[in-house]
């Protein structure tokens, strides 16, 4: 039976009798359960793992690295893919296991608020609304963790690449400029600075060339990492793409 049709019959009982007994409300509650699990089990156009795989692909396709170079990172590249596959499964699960839970939970509570005897003059169809919302409002939500997913395996990935391609430093890229973004102060006052973070034991961090200011890569967190960010950043190969403060003695001779 679709959800529909379990809550009509649910709010019609409710609305003329009112809550009478336990074992009434959890035949109905259960009924309810069980056709939302039937709605959410119907099979899509294309699963979450499907399409972080598209995404995978096209971040391929578009890279500028030759076909050899990518084949001497693909393992590395391939299990951040299926990292982030394991990761949206996961929280897919979650999330609708909690909208599950919440539509019983206000049935619940709609239902026994209901007097004995029953309420003629319920508004049905803004209740059925109201209960429901939660399971309707799932797909957007399963696109949205989707994409934010989407978002954190393309920075990894770029940087396994740039680090694989001998990135020395980065600079963060806030999207704070696009319109309607809600972008984090943080993120933009780190853009707006201009802060170049080094690369942790790069060829030039090694070699005594380069020297921190503003800290390491991997003292942050990543562009993206954080739920919904859209922040990126900007790899660094030469000496002399940092500015002259952040090159030691050894660092600055090589420059002139």
């Amino acid at each position: 039976m679709s959800i529909f049709r379990v809550l009509t019959s649910a709010l019609s009982y409710y609305s003329n009798h009112g809550y009478t007994d336990q074992t009434t409300l959890n035949q109905y509650t259960n009924s309810l359960k069980a056709a939302i699990v039937y709605y959410l089990m119907r099979p899509k156009a294309k699963n979450p793992r499907d399409l972080l795989q598209s995404s995978f692909d096209r971040f391929l396709k578009k890279s500028t690295l030759r076909k050899k170079e990518i084949n001497n990172i693909y393992t590395d590249l391939s299990r951040e893919l299926h990292k982030r596959q394991a990761a949206t499964d996961e929280l897919i699960k979650y999330r609708k296991e909690e909208s599950i839970l919440q539509v019983l939970r206000r049935f619940v509570g709609w239902a026994t608020s209901i007097p004995k005897g029953g309420i003629k003059d319920i508004d049905k169809v803004k209740e059925k609304d109201a209960i429901r919302k939660e399971i309707f409002e799932l797909p957007l939500v399963e696109s949205r963790i989707i994409n934010d997913q989407t978002r954190k395996m393309e920075s990894n990935l770029n940087e396994l690449i740039a680090i694989d391609n001998g990135a020395i430093a980065a600079k963060w890229h806030s999207q704070w400029r696009t319109p309607d973004y809600n972008y984090r102060e943080p993120h933009k006052s780190i853009d707006v600075d201009a802060d170049i973070f080094v690369i942790r034991n790069s060829w030039a961090h090694k070699d005594g060339l380069i020297k921190e200011i503003n800290g390491y890569t991997d003292d942050r967190e990543l562009p993206g990492q954080l739920p919904n960010c859209k922040c990126v950043y900007h790899y660094l190969y030469k000496l002399t793409d940092l500015p002259k403060e952040m090159l030691t003695k050894k660092g600055l001779s090589l420059t002139k």
